[in-house]
């Protein structure tokens, strides 16, 4: 991935290590599959003060689940072709799974088991600590130009939705545009495009990168017209006959505390605007009948 320094860190550079480990900060899931997971992780923290934050908890969860699958691959039953090659080799798994860890697993209260995978590839969450090179806002034909034109860098999920400045109504925006001719964050190792940026280590980029991303110019008439357009499904997947998912809420602009009491967009992001739109025009002010 990095060519003949890939993996080699040092105290002071970690750049050109591979993404491999658990990032609490992006997890994404059922509700009633998440709720398992936290509930093990709060359990977890709360009987041992070591475990002092999620990422930790859950990085435990994560090793010991690892374990329990190697645990349950051993346990299957051997065809008798599977039984001839065992005797004739060594599995390269025996060696990096330690008895006392298993032991450990075994012990458990609960089977650590929660279906956690991680996103390799970047593809859901990127992380930018010491990743920031791997990036670059790039269009389709940007990334084609650099040699990678077997890598499709807005998935055919994306393709399939209205173009990206489509709106419900007239706007002065060019609603044909497609979404390959957008700029839009693309992991230039991977050929991917993140659905979230999440900045664990250098803080500033929340502000540095906030102008670049793909809507940020369009935002403020994107948003007046989320406002007005008919209520539809969040997303939609599937052919044929496809499922959709819809919101809970009926009402835009604004949001609900845990009382279900509702705040306007006036009472919650109200002066917040030169720092969100950073056009210059002041106020967005939510239309009195939401």
């Amino acid at each position: 991935m990095y060519g003949s320094k890939t993996d080699k860190a040092t105290d002071e550079d970690h750049t050109r290590v591979r993404p491999r480990f658990l990032n609490s900060g992006v997890v994404v899931g059922t509700a009633k599959a998440l709720h398992e997971l936290f509930k093990e992780a709060s359990h977890r923290m709360e009987q041992d003060s070591t475990l002092r934050s999620p990422q930790r908890a859950l990085s435990q969860i994560f090793g010991e689940q690892q374990v329990y699958r190697e645990i349950v691959r051993r346990k299957q039953p051997k065809t008798w072709s599977q039984s001839v090659r065992g005797m004739l080799s060594t599995d390269p798994r025996q060696n990096l799974f330690k008895q006392e860890h298993i032991d450990l697993v075994n012990s458990r209260r609960v089977v650590p088991e929660f279906g956690i995978g991680l996103d390799y590839e970047s593809a859901i969450g990127f992380a930018s600590d010491w990743a920031t090179n791997d990036v670059a806002w790039l269009t389709a034909q940007d990334f084609s130009e650099m040699d990678k034109s077997n890598v499709q860098i807005v998935q055919p999920d994306i393709i399939s939705t209205p173009p990206p400045f489509w709106t419900h109504a007239e706007t002065g925006l060019d609603r044909n545009v497609p979404w390959d001719k957008v700029p839009i964050l693309t992991n230039i190792r991977t050929g991917k495009s993140p659905v979230v940026i999440q900045h664990t280590g250098e803080k500033s980029l929340r502000e540095t990168w906030w102008d670049k991303t793909w809507f940020h110019k369009s935002a403020r008439i994107l948003y007046t017209n989320h406002i007005h357009t008919p209520t539809g499904p969040l997303a939609v997947a599937g052919n044929g006959t496809p499922r959709a998912w819809w919101s809970p809420e009926d009402y835009k602009g604004g949001a609900r505390d845990g009382s279900y009491a509702w705040f306007r967009y006036d009472d919650i992001c109200a002066e917040t605007e030169n720092e969100v739109f950073r056009d210059g025009k002041g106020r967005w002010l939510l239309p009195m009948d939401h």
